[in-house]
């Protein structure tokens, strides 16, 4: 649904874990493709011996403006990714997972330009996207210490959204909307972090 994709990438998940320990926290750096975009923060949850979940948060802000062309943007993004894992079985001592997760995103962008010379030529266009993610996919662990885990995970998103754009042009101004589903087969979802258990 987004930017990251790195073909045949094979990177696995690192993570620093415990079998008795329930709450993680860490940092790091998704690789490969992911609902939200790569994070630097991760945590995990363990629920259950055999169920731990791992949200994620997403935040972006930028401006920038562009004085020779007379062209000014602003962009906001905020989201929060959970997905669960369970262990649904287990193949010379390391862990089979199912991954069930859900995905909420809202992305507003302003532009600001001139198609020509004068004030009356500048357009302002303003769009807000809302989107709601369900994730699928099936995941590999393997403890390799008592305190490290190795993970390697793919997952498939389906995605609902809802698109509104305004553009200004003078005294007028029009409206369009544009609702819509995307299902989206990634390749391998590779993440790396060290995650300290307390």
């Amino acid at each position: 649904m987004k930017k990251w994709l790195f073909l045949f990438l094979m990177v696995p998940t690192f993570v620093f874990a415990s079998k008795t320990q329930k709450v993680g926290f860490g940092i790091g750096q998704t690789i490969g493709n992911s609902f939200l975009s790569p994070s630097l923060f991760t945590m995990r949850f363990k629920l259950k011996p055999s169920f731990y979940i791992a949200p994620e948060i997403n935040i972006l802000m930028d401006n920038s403006s562009s004085k020779g062309d007379s062209v000014k943007s602003s962009e906001n993004l905020y989201g929060i990714e959970m997905n669960g894992y369970f262990k649904f079985s287990r193949v010379a001592e390391a862990n089979l997972l199912t991954i069930l997760g859900f995905g909420l995103e809202y992305h507003k962008t302003r532009d600001e330009y001139y198609s020509g010379y004068y004030p009356s030529e500048k357009y302002i266009i303003k769009k807000d996207k809302q989107t709601y993610a369900f994730n699928m996919g099936l995941g590999y662990e393997k403890f390799l210490k008592p305190f490290l885990s190795l993970n390697i995970n793919t997952i498939s998103t389906f995605s609902l959204f809802k698109e509104k754009t305004i553009t200004e042009h003078g005294s007028t101004s029009q409206t369009t909307e544009l609702k819509g589903h995307t299902i989206d087969f990634k390749d391998l979802d590779y993440t790396i972090f060290l995650i300290w258990y307390i």
